[in-house]
């Protein structure tokens, strides 16, 4: 802080001897003006050489702001590309898991269409078969009858086939 408030005093005096030599100068005094020129040059010089190491340290303190911020917008970048990636990873996951939990249902619920259809389709057939079993049933019974009624038939059946209606039926 004092090296600022030195810098600050030495522009104004520097300012002052400015203010002076164009004075002179109005006046006519033209060695004056050159004195208070060179006072001036000499001045900056030793401001300059004094100050050499502070500016090199203000310039490469401003250097290293504009690097750090760089960096800062990179890492920014990069990070919010990181972020965007684990975000689209999460989504990602999210929607296989809703993919996987689907499948499992849509398993579950062919499961349950199938086993219905078979068990729906096992009735039908089991209705189907005892229905036509009840009409063979009846087809034989009527056949049956045939032969009791007409014992001719029952002979001709004998002699065609060697056996008699009634055992040929049991066996």
């Amino acid at each position: 802080m004092s090296k600022f408030i030195a810098g600050f005093v030495l522009g104004f005096v520097i300012g002052l001897i400015c203010i002076s030599a164009v004075m002179y100068y109005a006046k006519g005094d033209w060695i004056e003006f050159k004195l208070i020129i060179l006072g001036i040059a000499e001045l900056i010089y030793k401001f300059i050489y004094a100050y050499f190491k502070y500016i090199l340290l203000a310039i490469s303190l401003v250097i290293g702001a504009m690097g750090a911020l760089l960096l800062y917008e990179f890492v920014k970048i990069d990070t919010y590309r990181k972020s965007k990636e684990a975000e689209i990873e999460e989504k990602y996951q999210q929607a296989e898991k809703e993919a996987n939990q689907l499948i499992h249902e849509a398993k579950q619920e062919a499961e349950y269409i199938r086993d219905t259809a078979f068990n729906k389709g096992y009735t039908e057939g089991q209705e189907k078969h005892k229905k036509e079993l009840k009409s063979l049933r009846n087809k034989i019974s009527a056949v049956k009858s045939i032969f009791k009624t007409y014992p001719e038939l029952n002979e001709c059946f004998k002699k065609i086939t060697g056996w008699d209606f009634e055992k040929w039926l049991k066996g």
